[in-house]
């Protein structure tokens, strides 16, 4: 074979070379390492006599060709049950490039290639420089992301949602019915951290001390969400990214080590790729925790959804409150359009949850805002409605200056303001400034 490739169907550990180009493939039971170079063509499918064989039913006989190039291409084989790149269906026996971390789908087996350390091969962004758009289509990159034991990075900006997306990730996942474990790396010492991620044995600090099972056992069977992952010291990231690589974790003061099967999402306010160039994140650990990155976009981005993510909010916030919930009059709605949500979903809920605690009515009107959160709404929309009279005001005074120095020609006046034609005369219409007259030629 002209590949290196390895197979663990008890979903052992795998290894990760430094500098190499690697694929990992994930299907129902199994998983398999391959080891790439430039200008390889492998065949991914069922059949025993493929470049790499998936014992999976959903998986055609010969599935996929995957080129290394360069450039990085797959080509669907007439499958039967289709090769998709990201969610998007590759033609059938069409080939289409692919980018390093991007998620393809052979039926229901994951392919994921991974890029040598620091760089990008020449392939531009990658899955994790693309912010997913709207909430169907993380819903559906969630779902996608379920179906592997992929390591995931999530990042975005404070409240933006990026726990919520673990969440939906591991609720579709076999593993949905073990824990969902969360763990701050920035929420205590480092002491202290050492023990809440990898635990402590009976005796550890103290004598009278009990065991304790840190985040690692904690998590057994189900998802391990780390928040703020580039906090975490770095003997710390050291020691976590040896876990992941042997599978196995040694609590504080413990002899023997002990098996390890969680799941690992981690999330940050920014690429963790960033983090690694400033030397902020390790490069053993970054390569263990970030199989495939997502980021979730703010949601001041994701306006037009608005309407819909307000009434689920309200619906959470009032199963929260052990009531039916309301709903919003449009006034307060067109307020929540305008607000600028510099703490996202999280602001979002806040605003929603204090209103609920100060009306108990069906239907929630300016009236039954609380008297904080109404000034902040009012009066931002007020600054901004200000902010665009002051602009329409100097937009208007510059178009009717320009009108007078060129004697009211309009094609000269659209040339000093550095428009076209077509746009002053629809800003003379949005202004209600008639257009000026051309005046009658003398006759000599």
């Amino acid at each position: 074979m002209c590949a290196a490739v390895r197979k663990d169907k008890s979903t052992q550990r795998l290894r990760l070379h430094r500098g190499e180009l690697c694929a990992h493939v994930y299907w129902d039971g199994g998983i398999s390492e391959v080891l790439l170079s430039p200008g390889l063509s492998l065949v991914f499918g069922r059949g025993r006599d493929c470049d790499v064989p998936l014992d999976d039913p959903s998986v055609s006989r010969a599935h996929a060709r995957l080129n290394t190039g360069p450039p990085l291409t797959i080509t669907d084989l007439g499958s039967a049950n289709g090769t998709l790149v990201e969610g998007i269906a590759v033609p059938r026996r069409g080939t289409v490039p692919l980018r390093f971390g991007a998620l393809v789908e052979l039926g229901d087996a994951i392919l994921v290639v991974r890029a040598p350390d620091g760089s990008d091969g020449g392939q531009g962004a990658t899955l994790s420089e693309r912010a997913v758009p709207n909430r169907e289509e993380l819903l559906g990159v969630a779902q996608r992301l379920a179906r592997s034991d992929l390591s995931i990075s999530v990042h975005g900006e404070p409240g933006a949602g990026k726990r919520h997306f673990s969440e939906q990730v591991h609720a579709h996942s076999s593993r949905a019915s073990k824990p969902f474990v969360y763990l701050s790396c920035a929420a205590a010492s480092e002491k202290a951290l050492a023990r809440e991620l990898f635990g402590s044995a009976a005796g550890f600090p103290r004598t009278n001390s009990a065991a304790y099972p840190g985040a690692l056992q904690q998590a057994k069977g189900g998802t391990l969400y780390l928040d703020r992952i580039t906090t975490l010291p770095k003997r710390l990231q050291d020691k976590l990214a040896r876990c992941l690589e042997l599978r196995e974790v040694r609590p504080l003061g413990a002899r023997a080590a002990r098996r390890i099967n969680a799941r690992i999402i981690v999330a940050s306010e920014e690429p963790l790729a960033d983090a690694v160039a400033r030397g902020q994140l390790q490069t053993a650990l970054h390569r263990r925790i970030a199989n495939v990155t997502v980021q979730i976009p703010p949601l001041r981005h994701r306006l037009p959804e608005l309407p819909q993510l307000v009434q689920e909010a309200l619906e959470a916030v009032a199963s929260e409150l052990s009531r039916r919930p309301p709903t919003l009059r449009a006034d307060v709605l067109a307020l929540l359009f305008d607000h600028g949500y510099p703490e996202n979903f999280r602001e979002l809920l806040q605003l929603l949850r204090a209103s609920l605690l100060a009306s108990d009515e069906m239907e929630i009107g300016l009236e039954g805002l609380p008297a904080s959160v109404r000034n902040t709404l009012v009066g931002k929309h007020a600054r901004r409605g200000a902010l665009k009279h002051e602009l329409e005001e100097l937009s208007r005074a510059r178009i009717l200056g320009a009108l007078r120095d060129c004697g009211g020609n309009q094609t000269k006046a659209a040339q000093a303001l550095g428009i076209s034609r077509r746009t002053l005369v629809a800003r003379l219409d949005d202004f209600a400034i008639p257009r000026p007259r051309k005046k009658p030629q003398s006759r000599g």
